[in-house]
């Protein structure tokens, strides 16, 4: 589901120096050799697609096996099966081991003792991609396996994926299986994950962001990560000049200090209603910054400083042209991550994460289902259909959040628990819901709206007992444990 929005970027080159040396056939063989294939089957997932996926990654920690791709590739939301294939066409089962909840990386795990011989890990690099600098990636571009491409920087700081996470914009030929693919320096050394993009241009993942998560996953540990409720993003200081009565002195003190930002600042782009952020920090901010820490264009730091935090945070904003202090308090994105599901009735529920708020505005921990798989009682909720047109990639889709059941209230997956004992007696139920999707209305009208709907429900199953998914941090597999027949409800 990850993948149903599409973005349209313009990338503005600008030249001030150039990089002429040559790329060194031993980088590339080096490389190449720690760079693997990645093929999904996913078998069941709360919201993502089912489908066999085809992906890139790449050796990051040889000593303990761990493999950096996408987290669009695979992530907590899905049960799958993962098989990565190494360049001398070796084939190693994976495990996933980690995503993280607002950047598009993950880490895979895989038998360190079977990782063919010569294959070293490759290095990240220390110092970010300087503008025009020229780079190359390894991966599976259009479907060709370990094929490369080259480009240059002509972006240090761009906005990438749902969360606004800081990226280079590259211009890459990247289109299709090259997700995960380490886009590197001449030198070797890793300056980006490649996430998105297509035959012109790509975006790549700031590496500090991974770097820093690595060395908790080394030690096994869930890394830092923070929020305060708000999606970060880009203006040219001259727009906020013009349109956000910002200081002209300002502007033009900032240009000075910041050259390679090119003119951009870091703003507010939207704020959760609830979320420690909601009245106190607005849309069109623009964020100065956080205890005493000059932000500038590096969104990066900034969410660095927020990770670390341990009591509320100081932001110095610019509102209107106007300077306010404001403090905000943070809170930990682990804790929503969806680690617990639902299969009941052949279809799979769960409790919303920050993507679902993201999409729908509902509130973290609601109760949602989104796949419903065929046959299953639970099919007269609608889903997406009858759309054409850049609507046409919604057709089957369903984000719904569960209001109640057979009359009675349901907000959590622990409620659903003790109800689904009920629910398999009595057989026949109403489900109430609201769709967040919209549907085809007369005239292939899209209707979008908030309103609490129901469909009835003919609990009819054959041999598919309703069952709890969890997946276990310390094992890195999830466990199926059946729902007890015999339970009540409070």
């Amino acid at each position: 589901m990850r993948k149903i929005f599409s973005y349209s970027v313009i990338c503005i080159f600008f030249v001030n120096f150039s990089y002429s040396a040559e790329l060194d056939n031993r980088v590339i063989n080096k490389a190449k050799q720690a760079v693997v294939s990645i093929t999904r089957n996913v078998v069941k997932s709360a919201y993502n697609s089912d489908s066999r996926a085809l992906a890139t990654g790449f050796l990051v920690n040889k000593a303990q096996g761990i493999i950096l791709t996408n987290a669009h590739v695979v992530n907590s939301t899905m049960v799958s099966n993962l098989i990565v294939t190494f360049s001398n066409g070796q084939e190693i089962d994976a495990k996933f081991i980690y995503n993280d909840p607002l950047c598009d990386f993950a880490f895979l795990k895989v038998d360190q003792t079977k990782i063919p011989l010569g294959v070293e890990e490759l290095k990240i690099a220390k110092k970010d991609a300087e503008l025009q600098q020229s780079v190359f990636i390894i991966g599976n571009n259009e479907g060709q396996s370990f094929s490369i491409q080259t480009g240059t920087i002509s972006s240090k700081y761009q906005t990438s994926g749902y969360f606004s996470c800081q990226s280079y914009a590259i211009s890459l030929n990247t289109k299709g299986g090259s997700s995960g693919s380490p886009v590197l320096s001449y030198k070797g050394e890793v300056i980006a994950l490649n996430s998105s993009g297509n035959n012109t241009f790509a975006y790549g993942i700031n590496m500090q962001y991974i770097h820093d998560a690595l060395q908790y996953i080394k030690n096994n540990k869930q890394p830092l990560r923070k929020n305060i409720g708000i999606i970060f993003n880009y203006s040219a200081v001259d727009k906020l000049f013009k349109y956000h009565n910002f200081p002209k002195e300002i502007v033009d003190s900032y240009s000075e200090k910041y050259p390679d930002a090119l003119r951009k600042v870091v703003i507010v782009k939207e704020v959760f209603e609830d979320s420690p952020a909601y009245g106190k920090i607005f849309p069109g901010d623009v964020l100065w910054k956080v205890n005493g820490y000059a932000i500038g264009p590096n969104i990066y730091k900034m969410e660095k400083v927020i990770n670390e935090s341990k009591g509320e945070l100081e932001f110095i904003i610019y509102r209107r042209g106007t300077q306010i202090t404001t403090k905000v308090s943070s809170y930990d994105l682990q804790q929503n991550q969806i680690k617990h599901m639902i299969n009941f009735g052949n279809a799979v529920f769960y409790e919303s994460d920050e993507f679902i708020r993201l999409l729908t505005g509902a509130k973290l921990k609601s109760l949602f289902v989104s796949k419903i798989y065929p046959g299953s009682p639970f099919d007269p909720i609608p889903y997406v259909y009858g759309f054409g047109g850049p609507f046409a990639n919604l057709n089957g889709y369903r984000v719904v959040e569960i209001k109640k059941i057979n009359g009675q209230e349901v907000r959590n997956l622990n409620q659903l628990i003790k109800l689904i004992p009920q629910l398999e007696k009595v057989k026949n139920f109403t489900v109430e819901y609201i769709n967040y999707f919209p549907t085809a209305g007369y005239n292939s009208l899209p209707y979008i709206r908030r309103n609490i709907e129901y469909s009835n429900i003919e609990y009819v199953t054959y041999g598919d007992d309703p069952t709890e998914l969890i997946f276990d941090d310390s094992e890195y597999k999830w466990k199926v444990k059946k729902i007890n027949h015999s339970q009540t409800v409070n």
